[in-house]
């Protein structure tokens, strides 16, 4: 899965194209798990709209699942499990309620977790330690 150029967290490099389909095509419905920060406290009732679904342009994506959310000062982290992955959809989900996401990151991709693991480093991984 592909990651915006101001984002950060989980990036899974292959050749395996089988592999690659399975992750990311939609149907396949592998979670991806995300840290997302907001400048403003998330309401139950903006929720509930995240976790709906809504349209954005001219297609619907599918509702997120908010796992936490996590009030720090004048930010608030709001984790967050997605199903679907189109272009961009965390902050254009947000963004369409009026939520401006200062940072987003990703930390999980099926069962990998990002846990520890420093900016800029990598490990290998075999099929078994994601899907």
């Amino acid at each position: 899965g592909r990651l915006d150029k101001d984002s950060e967290g989980l990036v899974l490099l292959t050749n395996d194209g089988v592999l690659t389909e399975k992750l990311t095509h939609p149907r396949f419905e592998h979670e991806k798990e995300y840290e997302v920060v907001l400048q403003k406290p998330l309401t139950a009732e903006i929720q509930k709209l995240l976790e709906k679904g809504m349209h954005l342009d001219d297609e619907y994506v599918r509702g997120i699942e908010i796992v936490k959310t996590f009030n720090k000062g004048r930010e608030t982290i709001v984790t967050i499990i997605l199903k679907e992955g189109k272009n961009r959809q965390i902050k254009r989900m947000f963004g369409q309620l009026g939520y401006h996401v200062t940072k987003l990151r990703r930390i999980r991709l099926g069962k990998l977790k990002l846990n520890t693991l420093p900016i800029g480093r990598w490990k290998l991984i075999s099929k078994e330690d994601i899907i």
